[in-house]
């Protein structure tokens, strides 16, 4: 009896049974969804938990570091605000952030086919570009080099702890001064 034919028999479940392989078919076909469904369940659990654990981690750093910038450790859990709050730690301006709202221009194009698509690619790399220039500088106000650019930019939820809890990390404000 192959996996088909064991759904197709929970499909069609009746209280009375021709023969008993139906009966077992469908007994084997309910077992397995609901082993299927436990095992859905804890893998959502465990995604969840994991994506909580990611934003906590990040949410501690960014209070971390404003707190060594001399801004208010709070900025770091109010979403959006972080963000320009963090540009103008790094940059020194904080219209630097405005950068990261320039995907919005591509809502009005949802709908025009061509467009959108290779209006979306230059919002995107553009983007991406702030964001690598924001991680380098922030290296950099930071007093760190090479090795702490590559993580922030690679993996940021090991950069962002290394930069925060660094002993040798200090904010240099001078550094702060872009444009």
């Amino acid at each position: 009896m192959n996996f088909v034919n064991l759904f197709t028999g929970l499909l069609s479940y009746s209280s009375s049974y021709g023969s008993s392989s139906d009966a077992a078919a469908a007994l084997a076909a309910t077992s397995m969804m609901a082993a299927f469904g436990i095992f859905y369940i804890i893998f959502i659990g465990i995604f969840v938990l994991l994506i909580i654990a990611l934003v906590a981690v990040t949410m501690v750093s960014n209070w971390k570091l404003f707190e060594k910038a001399g801004e208010p450790g709070w900025y770091a859990i109010i979403p959006f605000f972080n963000t320009f709050m963090m540009c103008k730690v790094v940059f020194g301006n904080a219209w630097w952030g405005c950068a990261f709202l320039a995907p919005l221009v591509c809502l009005p194009l949802f709908f025009i086919p061509f467009l959108n698509i290779l209006v979306s690619f230059a919002v995107n790399m553009f983007v991406m570009f702030v964001s690598i220039m924001m991680h380098v500088r922030m290296a950099l106000v930071f007093g760190r080099g090479g090795g702490v650019i590559a993580l922030l930019i690679l993996i940021p939820i090991v950069g962002y702890p290394v930069l925060a809890f660094g002993k040798e990390t200090h904010y240099v404000p001078s550094e702060a001064k872009f444009f």
